[in-house]
């Protein structure tokens, strides 16, 4: 397994993105047309399921039963992955040398938000909220973020489609709340953060570019 020292400012200064499992995914693929090939060169911060989709540079997620049930395809893939460090439950095959475990226990809510260093990172059990703070401690700047704190879009909330449990609005509320305030604080320390969804809550506090004209390199927000 790797460790967690190689990472720090690996890529200072330069851009990256986040894609989650929001249904802003489903958007910019479905409806905008964006070909995730165009992101092949980029450095991409995956969460679960968008390893399906797009060509990632880095997986994260703190769901073990996930990770376990992906074992396979996981073993096989060249991406570093940052999962919790309950990965002990996963199968020996899965374990490679791209495998970088994250303590799972939970920091209190108030206090700093920003980590100071792998070891510091806020889980709250929410694979997005560590996502975003790995893209961080890699150094991207700015980094556009895609599927994370969407709202409901034709009742769902996922662009998988596997979620078993039915999400009320108060409850993707309650989930924009823990990333908004991270969100601030990543810009308050000079991240330049750039929405790529046309549903996220983040837009509230971020400008909202297109995805499509930054992957042609047509970055201003709109």
């Amino acid at each position: 397994m790797q460790t967690l020292r190689r990472f720090r400012n690996a890529h200072a200064g330069r851009r990256g993105f986040v894609i989650g499992t929001g249904m802003s995914v489903s958007i910019v693929v479905n409806e905008f047309g964006l070909r995730p090939s165009l992101l092949a060169s980029e450095i991409v911060v995956g969460c679960k399921q968008a390893h399906r989709l797009f060509p990632l540079r880095y997986f994260v997620s703190m769901d073990a039963p996930f990770v376990h049930r992906e074992a396979e395809a996981l073993a096989g893939s060249p991406f570093v992955k940052f999962v919790t460090d309950a990965i002990e439950t996963v199968p020996t095959n899965a374990r490679d040398d791209t495998l970088v475990p994250l303590s799972a226990s939970l920091r209190p809510r108030s206090g700093v938000v920003v980590p100071t260093g792998f070891e510091d990172i806020r889980t709250d059990g929410d694979t997005g909220l560590v996502a975003l703070q790995v893209a961080y401690l890699l150094g991207l700047d700015p980094i556009y973020v895609l599927g994370l704190g969407d709202r409901l879009h034709e009742g769902r909330l996922h662009f998988h489609g596997e979620s078993k449990r039915v999400r009320s609005q108060d409850t993707v509320s309650a989930m924009a709340g823990d990333l908004l305030p991270l969100v601030s604080e990543l810009v308050a320390a000079g991240v330049a953060i750039r929405s790529c969804s046309p549903i996220s809550n983040i837009n509230t506090i971020v400008p909202y570019v297109d995805i499509r004209n930054v992957t042609r390199g047509e970055e201003d927000a709109t």
